[in-house]
C-alpha cells in the first residue's frame, strides 16, 4: 500500500497534492469511570475535551466549565480543518461552480402559487376572495432573522409572523393589522411555536429551554397592552414534549403532551381545561373533534396498530381500548396524517412505502381510495381552512416534481391539478418505482430506486444509497435537487426505508429503536448486498448519504463493513451517540430516551450503544468521508463530526485515494436555500471527483 503523504507531509494520489499539510489534532487521553451497582465500566476518550463546544460554536464565556488552553487547542484544530477543506474546494472550484450552475438550470424560475396567502421569495400577499386581488401584507428581507412561520385569525384581520434567526428554532412573534395595515405594539420572545385563540384576540405558544424541550404552554391576551403572559399547562415529566394545536372547526384549543412510548391531550373549552384520556405506558394517541365529540387517532389496540375511534366528551375520561372503531387499516400500512372535516375524514397512509389518500364519508360511514398522480412521492395535507368543505387540497413532491397543488373532489373522488412545479429535466428519460429487499430476518424492506430508463444493470454503475431509520419519522420521496446531477451521471439512487421509520406502522419504528436498533444496521447492509449482487451497482462506486440520527447507520455499517463503501456523506452527524446521551444537559437527551435508552443509569443499554457507537467503534477503511457540521446547530453540537474526524485521522494516514474532509454551515439542521445550494454543490464535487 503506497503512502497517501508526500514526504513533505502533503496529500497525494488521486487529487494531485494539496498546499496544506494534514490537519493533526492532538490526543488528550481521558478515562471515565461508570458505576452501575455491582458493575463498573471504563470510558477512554482521546477526544473529550471537544465536547467544550455548544449550540454558540467553541466562543464560550462559561469560564467554570470551558478550561482556556484546551478551547484554544479545538480552535486550532478546526482551523486546520477549515483550511484543508478551503484547499479541496479551491482545487475543485471549476467543478464545484459547474454543479452549481447545474443545479440552478434544473429549476424553474417562475414563483410558486400557493392559496389564499401567496408567498414568493421574500413577500407574503392576501388574496381577496371574490375579486382574486393580491395585496402585499409582509416582507421577509432579513436574511438573519428571517421569518419561519405566519399564522393568520381565524377573522382574517390579523397575521402573526415568527422570526427566527438563522439556525436557531424559535424567535420573535409579532402581530400585523391587517384592516390598519400596521405592525401591533406587541412582541413574544423565545417563541416555539403558536396558535390563534378562537375569539382571534390571543396567542397560545410554547417555548424551548437550553436542551430544546417544551414544557409549558403560555397565553397572551392582545385586547390589553400590559396584559401578561400566562401559564395554561404545565407537564413536570422531561420525557414528554408539549405542542399546542387548535381544532380543525378552530373551536377548541389541544395541547397534546408525549414521550416516545405514551401521549395525552388536554383541550381547552370555555376557557376550562379538559383531560381526553390519561396516559398510559405503550399507548400514544392524538385527537381532534369539537367540544361534543372527538376522533382520536391511537395505538390502543391488540397489535398496537393505529386505528381511528370517534367518542362523546360526556363519557370523559376515556378508555381508548373500548372506543367505537370507525377506520382501522390493513396490516403494514401506516396512517401518516389525518384532516377531520364536516362531512369526511381525510386518511393519508403509507401502504409498505407507497403513499395512498383515503376518503371517508362520515354519515355513510364508508369510503374509497383516490387514484394518486404518482405512486413514488411524498403527499402532504394543503390548505384546507374551510371546515365545511367539499373539496380537500393536498401537495405532492416526486423526484421529478418540486410540488404540485392539487384538490380533490369527496363526493367523486375527482383530482384537480391547480398548480405544479415541476423540474427542467424531461421526466420520461428516468424511471422512479418501489421495489422490497428482503433482510436478514426475512423483512421486506422497501426500496425507492431512481435511475435513467435506459440504463444497463451490468454490474458497473455508480450508486448514492439514503437511509434515516429513527424517531418513526420516513424517508420521504419527495424532491431532492442534488439528486438531478447524479442522475444524469448514471448513478442509481436508492432511497432504503429501514427500520426505525414508520413506513411500515408503528411496527416498522418499534424494530428499530432501543435493543431493536440492530435492525437498521442489517437492513441497510442488506439493501447494499442486493444492489451489488443484482448488478444493479458496482461494488466499488456506492456512496452513501445520511443525515442527523440518519448519518449514524451510515457510521456503524462503514466500522463493520469497511470496504462497502466508496465514500460518505454525513450532514450534521450523531455519531458520538454514548457522550450525547450519557449527558441530560445535551440537547434532547432525556426526550430521546425512549429512542436510544438511558446509558447513565442501566448497564445494558451502556454496553448495547458502545458495541455500535460510530466513534467508538471507528475503525481504518477504504471510505472517504465528508462531515458537515453547524457551529449553531442546536440538535446536534458541531464536536460530533469534528471529535470523529479528529479520531479518523490519528487512526488512518494511509490507503492511496482516501479523503477526509469538514465542511461547516451556519444554519446546522435548518440551512437557508443558498447555504444548501452551496452546501450541495461542494457534496456533488466531492463524490463526482471520488466515483469516475
Amino acid at each position: 500500500m503506497k503512502n497517501i503523504l508526500s514526504k513533505s507531509g502533503k496529500l497525494k494520489g488521486l487529487f494531485g497534492t494539496y498546499n496544506d499539510p494534514l490537519p493533526v489534532p492532538l490526543k488528550i487521553p481521558s478515562e471515565k469511570v461508570l458505576n452501575y451497582g455491582n458493575h463498573k465500566r471504563i470510558r477512554c476518550d482521546d477526544f473529550d475535551y471537544f465536547n467544550i463546544m455548544n449550540a454558540n460554536g467553541i466562543h464560550m464565556n462559561d469560564i467554570d466549565r470551558v478550561n482556556n488552553k484546551l478551547k484554544h487547542k479545538v480552535e486550532n484544530y478546526l482551523r486546520q480543518e477549515l483550511k484543508y477543506m478551503e484547499t479541496f474546494q479551491n482545487r475543485h472550484s471549476i467543478l464545484i461552480r459547474a454543479i452549481k450552475k447545474e443545479i440552478k438550470a434544473s429549476l424553474p424560475s417562475i414563483p410558486l402559487e400557493e392559496p389564499k396567502y401567496v408567498r414568493n421569495t421574500k413577500t407574503y400577499f392576501q388574496e381577496h376572495m371574490d375579486t382574486k386581488v393580491l395585496k402585499k401584507i409582509l416582507k421577509d428581507d432579513d436574511p438573519q432573522y428571517p421569518i419561519s412561520k405566519t399564522l393568520v385569525s381565524n377573522d382574517h384581520s390579523k397575521i402573526a409572523y415568527l422570526k427566527v434567526e438563522a439556525g436557531h428554532e424559535q424567535g420573535t412573534l409579532f402581530i400585523k393589522d391587517l384592516v390598519l395595515e400596521e405592525t401591533m405594539n406587541i412582541s413574544i420572545s423565545k417563541v416555539f411555536n403558536f396558535v390563534w385563540s378562537p375569539d382571534n384576540n390571543a396567542i397560545f405558544y410554547t417555548r424551548l429551554n437550553h436542551i430544546l424541550h417544551s414544557s409549558t404552554v403560555y397565553k397572551s391576551s392582545l385586547s390589553s397592552k400590559n396584559a401578561k403572559e400566562k401559564i395554561i399547562y404545565e407537564e413536570l415529566d422531561p420525557q414528554f414534549f408539549v405542542d399546542v394545536s387548535v381544532s380543525k372547526n378552530k373551536q377548541l384549543i389541544l395541547i397534546t403532551s408525549s414521550s416516545k412510548d405514551s401521549s395525552e391531550v388536554h383541550y381547552i373549552a370555555d376557557s376550562k381545561l379538559n383531560l381526553l384520556s390519561p396516559r398510559r405506558h405503550g399507548v400514544r394517541y392524538f385527537a381532534d373533534g369539537n367540544k361534543d365529540n372527538f376522533y382520536i387517532l391511537h395505538n390502543d389496540t391488540d397489535t398496537k396498530q393505529q386505528v381511528l375511534s370517534k367518542i362523546c366528551t360526556t363519557q370523559l375520561p376515556i378508555d381508548l381500548s373500548k372506543s367505537a372503531i370507525i377506520f382501522k387499516p390493513e396490516p403494514k400500512v401506516a396512517v401518516m396524517d389525518v384532516e377531520i372535516f364536516q362531512d369526511s375524514i381525510c386518511f393519508y397512509l403509507s401502504n409498505s412505502g407507497k403513499p395512498e389518500i383515503y376518503i371517508h364519508a362520515i354519515s355513510k360511514n364508508n369510503g374509497y381510495y383516490v387514484k394518486l398522480p404518482d405512486t413514488v412521492c411524498l403527499i402532504s395535507p394543503g390548505v384546507n381552512p374551510d371546515f365545511a368543505t367539499d373539496t380537500i387540497q393536498f401537495s405532492y413532491s416526486s423526484p421529478f416534481i418540486i410540488q404540485a397543488h392539487c384538490q380533490i373532489n369527496i363526493h367523486n373522488g375527482q383530482i384537480t391539478e391547480y398548480s405544479s412545479k415541476a423540474s427542467n429535466i424531461d421526466r420520461k428519460q428516468f424511471t422512479s418505482k418501489l421495489i422490497h429487499v428482503t433482510s436478514w430476518d426475512g423483512q421486506k424492506i422497501p426500496v425507492t430506486l431512481i435511475y435513467k430508463s435506459d440504463i444497463e444493470f451490468n454490474g458497473q454503475n455508480p450508486c448514492l444509497v439514503s437511509a434515516y431509520g429513527a424517531y418513526g419519522l420516513p424517508l420521504t420521496t419527495h424532491f431532492r435537487v442534488h439528486h438531478i446531477p447524479l442522475l444524469k451521471r448514471n448513478f442509481v439512487i436508492a432511497l432504503a426505508h429501514v427500520r426505525g421509520g414508520n413506513e411500515l406502522g408503528n411496527e416498522w419504528h418499534e424494530n428499530g429503536r432501543l435493543a431493536n436498533k440492530e435492525n437498521c444496521f442489517k437492513d441497510l447492509e442488506s439493501v447494499c448486498d442486493f444492489l451489488i449482487q443484482s448488478r444493479m451497482v458496482s461494488p466499488d462506486k456506492i456512496v452513501g448519504e445520511g443525515t442527523s440520527a440518519g448519518a449514524l447507520i451510515f457510521g456503524v455499517v462503514k466500522n463493520r463493513k469497511p470496504d462497502l463503501f466508496k465514500a460518505l456523506v454525513l450532514r450534521v452527524p450523531y455519531l458520538d451517540v454514548v457522550t450525547g446521551m450519557m449527558d441530560p444537559n445535551h440537547p434532547l437527551t432525556v426526550s430521546e430516551y425512549g429512542e436510544w435508552g438511558d446509558p447513565s443509569t442501566d448497564v445494558r443499554v451502556f454496553d448495547r450503544m458502545v458495541a455500535y457507537s460510530p466513534y467508538d467503534q471507528l475503525v481504518s477503511s477504504k471510505t472517504s468521508v465528508l462531515l458537515s457540521g453547524g457551529v449553531k446547530d442546536e440538535r446536534v453540537p458541531f464536536w460530533h463530526p469534528l471529535k470523529y474526524l479528529a479520531k479518523l485521522r490519528t487512526i488512518q494516514s494511509e490507503n492511496e485515494g482516501v479523503l477526509h474532509l469538514l465542511h461547516s454551515r451556519d444554519g446546522g439542521h435548518f440551512a437557508s436555500f443558498e447555504e444548501e445550494l452551496a452546501e450541495k454543490s461542494v457534496e456533488l464535487a466531492f463524490i463526482i471527483s471520488l466515483v469516475k
